[in-house]
């Protein structure tokens, strides 16, 4: 049966093995050929494509957030209202976090995209603003407890709308 089979393979051009991996660039063979030598290549696993993508949306979520905690910080020292009456995408002042956003995002394209391309769940818009202003508030709070210790402490509140 070998013989056979070696007779027929070294037949020429008509020998099925050769058919099958004829020389166009087209053919089963080259495909699975090339299929392989792709699968081989680390470059195109998977688990590397996914890893690229991860690491791209991780950096991608850190600015995101990164941007909002600055204006959250900016706001809360200053003082300042964080919401307008109008969050609406057409209305002239959706609010002081949203319309510091839309000047942070003008500056820098970076933060522009990430500000655009986000979901809407991903958005870090409202709750996390109050995530946030608690963790200021807590390291507030723990700053006044280590300066004042245990000694007696008073506080006066004055009220003036001037």
């Amino acid at each position: 049966m070998a013989l056979v089979i070696g007779k027929k393979v070294h037949n020429g051009c008509n020998c099925a093995f050769f058919t099958h991996m004829r020389k166009d660039l087209n053919s089963l063979h080259n495909n699975a050929q090339q299929a392989y030598v792709d699968l081989m290549n680390q470059v195109q696993y998977i688990e590397v494509s996914l890893d690229r993508q991860t690491t791209k949306q991780i950096l991608a979520n850190r600015l995101h957030l990164k941007t909002n905690i600055d204006v959250v910080r900016w706001l809360s020292f200053q003082g300042c209202a964080f919401r307008g009456h109008d969050k609406s995408s057409g209305s002239k002042n959706r609010g002081n976090f949203l319309e510091l956003l839309s000047l942070l995002a003008s500056y820098n394209e970076k933060v522009e995209d990430v500000l655009k391309s986000a979901p809407q769940n991903a958005s870090y818009t409202s709750t996390i603003q109050k995530e946030i202003l608690q963790i200021y508030a807590s390291r507030v709070c723990n700053v006044i407890r280590e300066e004042i210790g245990d000694r007696k402490f008073s506080i006066i509140v004055d009220e003036a709308r001037d």
